[in-house]
């Protein structure tokens, strides 16, 4: 069964798209409706100039919430906002008032209480605020940072790359999170632990990953029976993800190895012997390092769950793939010296000669463009580079590369990949130099590279040996001086200067520090965790009754005496944290209309949640005509919803006592106040006749009933029922003002 929230905007959306007024009214209507919603940039398009025009008109979001005619303006217009992208990502959406969306996104994504934070759509793991482009329209007209159809596009790519993703794109991402201590995609339960740790792939980082997961274990008290709980919580869970990553990467940089990840679909299609493998937490990140397979949350999951204790450490897995390690990847600074380099052939320089210049001509290619796969030859000091446009042109040219079916004395092949370093997948240009004479030598190497937006290449990076030769690393060093000699010759076309010198960065990686910490280092670590995560238990004192108790209880009833009698026209009391900070604004800054404005969208955001605190502050607002426009129906259908809300004797009172009232001068005639009074009339004799006794009903319920207006004539039983009804609310009417 849907949602309410998620109900209201469908319900929303359908009347825009049917041209039809919701409950309550809709401003702008016949503007809006002039808008074909078909989900194209037009319509996007037309949705901004509407907002520009309001801007130029002087009407700002909080004119627009505190009347419900406006409230169902903005929140139609976001529903379509949200609608595009879910037509166009193919992702449905989901809508969430800020109080459900705090309790579903993670701890630490810290969603603010304002306005553009009111209303949250979910699409495909993706949070969207739509209110937040709205505001910055109305505020900043042809000045707002993004327009509607800048925010479609831009969420769009978002949450479409969210879906396409490479698991070793997500390695990158997360990562980097750890590094920078920023938030983590998908939330993290122990960011506070994780904030005190340097992620720099040492082994001293190792070793409090370690601490960390034995601190865990001793103060959630972890066994293999709390498994499935904690792994069906998904920020704990993605802490793991977010460390098996870690583990791997790290495994990375102390071997300068190449290390490629695969998704559990991936393993289970390319590298599981077993063909009916079912998916395991443990299965969902597997990596590859030097052609062994590994799982490393598998280490991470026995530290916490395992009942055989002590178990393999992160310090000691990442030691044993290092000692495995056979070959690394080695990295060409583009200053190499050129002291004591030895003799290497004619051959080898000339063939490091034409594949620096290959390297160049294939970047200056990839700038704005792509590059097909080619082949470069030399014969009789001629050279060729044959494009491969068949099918399998990698296929192809390894077989002429082996074959060398025409005596060349060496040829190159080049094409663009993902190549996988210890940084990461990475885009660059693949190199593979086959010599022939005097000895057959093959060569690999990989140039990282990044674009820009448009397509540009930004930078060039240091070139990697990315498989082993049989050259010497003194005849590599000799080839690469030739090599990189001949890249930076090579001229921009237009500008007539170095391509290379325009995009070149040196980024040479080095293994990390491979030292361990000592014991004062790690008793300060230890310390610092047990602030976090106290190891003593500390057992909760069961409550006593004492005469303080019924002190404060008989001064608590006292309290809501009062509070049952005090008039709408009266500022009611709150609790609510934002709502105290509104009334002081509102208090201290009567002749600062901006700094009131900001106190009513306070106000309004939470009445967009269906905070009652909210809705009798509004009430006596629009009674009141402070700080908005005097509307005695708006009061009216404030106090009813809070009533429905609430559906205690107090706001049933509050509700009638204004109706009955003279003084606020409500139009008894209007057929929406008579629908409102006769709606919550039921409600209220249904709530009597299930729980008599009054006071026991829950007050805090958020549960709202909802009177849907007939389109249908009444029948002649449901005059009868609302004759019933009216009769009901006069006998009401006369018991309460006895």
């Amino acid at each position: 069964m849907n949602r309410k929230t998620q109900q209201d905007m469908q319900g929303l959306l359908q009347y825009f798209y049917q041209k039809k007024l919701p409950p309550l009214g809709l401003k702008y209507a016949e503007a809006l409706f002039k808008i074909n919603p078909d989900f194209s940039d037009e319509s996007l398009h037309d949705i901004d100039t509407l907002l520009i025009a309001l801007h130029r008109q002087n009407v700002r979001p909080n004119d627009l919430v505190t009347q419900r005619n406006g409230l169902n303006f903005l929140m139609m217009l976001i529903a379509y906002l949200g609608d595009v992208l879910a037509q166009r990502t193919h992702y449905p959406v989901q809508w969430y008032n800020y109080h459900e969306a705090i309790k579903i996104l993670p701890s630490d994504d810290e969603l603010p209480l304002d306005f553009f934070s009111s209303m949250v759509a979910l699409i495909n793991h993706q949070v969207c605020l739509p209110l937040a482009v709205i505001a910055d329209v109305l505020h900043h007209g042809e000045n707002a940072e993004k327009t509607c159809l800048s925010y479609v596009h831009l969420r769009q790519s978002i949450i479409e790359k969210n879906h396409t993703q490479n698991i070793n794109e997500n390695c990158a991402e997360y990562i980097q999170a750890l590094q920078q201590h920023r938030y983590l995609s998908g939330g993290n339960a122990y960011h506070q632990a994780t904030d005190l740790i340097d992620f720099d792939f040492s082994l001293v980082s190792l070793q409090k990953i370690d601490l960390l997961l034995n601190r865990i274990r001793q103060y959630e008290q972890l066994n293999e029976a709390s498994y499935a709980t904690f792994m069906q919580d998904k920020e704990k869970l993605n802490f793991l993800v977010a460390l098996s990553y870690y583990l791997g990467t790290t495994i990375a940089h102390q071997t300068l190895s190449s290390v490629k990840w695969f998704s559990f679909e991936e393993y289970k299609a390319l590298l599981s012997q077993e063909d009916d493998e079912e998916f395991r937490y443990e299965l969902a990140q597997v990596f590859v390092f030097q052609n062994q397979i590994s799982y490393p949350m598998s280490v991470l999951t026995a530290i916490l769950f395992d009942a055989k204790q002590p178990v393999q450490s992160c310090l000691t897995y990442v030691q044993k793939y290092i000692d495995l390690s056979t070959q690394s990847l080695v990295y060409f600074p583009s200053a190499l010296k050129d002291i004591q380099q030895p003799e290497i052939t004619a051959n080898i320089t000339q063939a490091f000669k034409h594949a620096g210049f290959l390297a160049a001509y294939a970047s200056f290619m990839l700038d704005g463009s792509s590059l097909d796969p080619c082949l470069l030859v030399s014969k009789d000091h001629k050279v060729q580079i044959i494009k491969l446009m068949q099918d399998n042109p990698r296929e192809l040219a390894f077989a002429e590369l082996e074959q060398n079916p025409h005596g060349y004395p060496f040829q190159l092949f080049c094409e663009d990949i993902h190549a996988y370093l210890p940084t990461g997948r990475t885009d660059a240009i693949y190199l593979k130099i086959q010599i022939y004479t005097p000895i057959e030598t093959t060569v690999s190497l990989v140039i990282p590279y990044t674009k820009t937006a448009d397509n540009k290449i930004e930078h060039i990076y240091s070139v990697v040996q990315y498989t082993s030769s049989n050259l010497s690393l003194a005849q590599f060093d000799a080839a690469m001086t030739t090599f990189y000699q001949n890249a930076f010759e090579f001229q921009d076309s237009f500008t007539q200067q170095s391509f290379w010198q325009a995009h070149f960065q040196e980024n040479i990686l080095r293994k990390p520090a491979s030292f361990l910490f000592n014991d004062t280092q790690s008793d300060e670590f230890n310390s610092a965790l047990q602030t976090l995560y106290p190891i003593k238990m500390v057992e909760t004192p069961k409550p006593s009754i004492t005469l303080e108790n019924t002190s404060q209880e008989n001064a608590a009833q006292e309290n809501k005496a009062q509070l049952e009698n005090t008039s709408v026209t009266e500022l009611p009391e709150v609790s609510h944290p934002a709502l105290l900070k509104a009334l002081d604004i509102l208090a201290s800054s009567e002749d600062d209309p901006e700094k009131s404005q900001q106190a009513i969208g306070i106000i309004s955001s939470l009445i967009i949640n269906n905070d009652p605190e909210a809705m009798q502050l509004m009430a006596h607002f629009h009674a009141d005509g402070k700080y908005v426009e005097k509307d005695p129906k708006q009061a009216f259908f404030y106090l009813v919803e809070v009533a429905k809300l609430q559906m205690d004797e107090s706001s049933f009172k509050d509700a009638m006592r204004f109706y009955a009232s003279p003084v606020h001068a409500l139009d008894k005639t209007d057929p929406d106040v008579e629908e409102w009074l006769l709606g919550l009339a039921a409600d209220f004799d249904r709530a009597t006749a299930e729980k008599p006794e009054i006071a026991q009903l829950n007050s805090s319920s958020s549960r709202r009933r909802v009177i849907q207006k007939a389109d249908q004539p009444l029948t002649t039983a449901q005059w009868i029922n609302r004759f019933l009804i009216g009769i009901s609310v006069i006998l009401i009417l006369i018991i309460l003002f006895k």
